[in-house]
């Protein structure tokens, strides 16, 4: 941005203390430039750098700023945590049409379950569905998530553990930092640093009330069968008809109980 004229670059964080945050660090990286490199600054707030020469600025908002990056002609759009439920369908949608065509968008985000906006996003772009590119990161291809294995020490690896070691072909010392990690964030583990296929990351997300182990043999038995009927173009399958005076129980999704989704 600050060396490009005319462009307009927006990251829009989920919260407006995550923005502020973002800010700040954009903020410490621009004065740590040289000077020889330095771009002159206009103005300066808390949340806009504007390089007047080249006409050029850089703002970060946040998604609960319903109307922030309307209007605007946005060359550059990064959103982050897009699967967080401050992201709202229109509003998504309207920083989408301020990119025009030739524009770069980044959707990012941890997943946090299945059927939100980054999720529906991800999975077309996976599948090819969609113009976006999908990008899948777990954790051990990171070099830095490890812990040193002290001598004489011996871990006696679980068959989780086992089957992790001889898939990915991880170290001791990683699955030593998998155990530190498992122990400080328990069930949030695989949230933020998945390890598994994309589509395992995404159902173990989430605040989910059924045990997903058991949802995912279930669903994997399901992919065998084939359904008795399928409804609604598609997007409804039918594995057994409903049989007369039979009582059932329906369940739905409350949202994770948040009353602005």
């Amino acid at each position: 941005t600050m060396f490009v004229p005319n462009t307009i670059s927006i990251i829009v964080a989920h919260t407006e203390q995550d923005a502020a945050d973002l800010f700040d660090r954009a903020k410490f990286m621009f004065s740590s430039i040289p000077a020889l490199l330095k771009p002159h600054v206009k103005r300066s707030n808390k949340k806009e750098l504007f390089f007047d020469v080249i006409n050029s600025k850089f703002t970060i908002g946040s998604a609960e700023a319903k109307e922030f990056g309307r209007s605007k002609t946005i060359n550059n759009l990064h959103c982050s945590e897009v699967s967080a439920s401050a992201w709202k369908e229109e509003f998504f949608n309207g920083l989408l049409e301020s990119v025009p065509s030739g524009g770069r968008v980044v959707l990012e985000s941890t997943a946090r379950g299945e059927g939100n906006i980054f999720h529906q996003y991800y999975i077309k772009a996976r599948d090819g569905e969609n113009e976006y590119k999908a990008h899948y990161y777990r954790w051990f291809e990171h070099n830095e998530y490890q812990i040193p294995v002290l001598i004489g020490e011996k871990l006696h690896l679980a068959e989780e553990e086992m089957e992790l070691k001889l898939q990915h072909k991880l170290t001791l010392p990683q699955i030593k930092w998998r155990r530190n990690k498992i122990e400080v964030l328990g069930k949030k583990f695989i949230q933020e640093y998945p390890e598994r296929d994309d589509d395992t990351a995404f159902l173990k997300t989430g605040s989910p009330v059924f045990d997903v182990e058991l949802l995912d043999n279930i669903d994997k038995e399901l992919e065998k069968q084939e359904p008795t009927e399928i409804w609604l173009g598609g997007d409804l399958f039918i594995h057994k008809i409903a049989e007369p005076n039979a009582r059932y129980f329906i369940g739905i999704d409350p949202s994770e109980g948040d009353v602005n989704s």
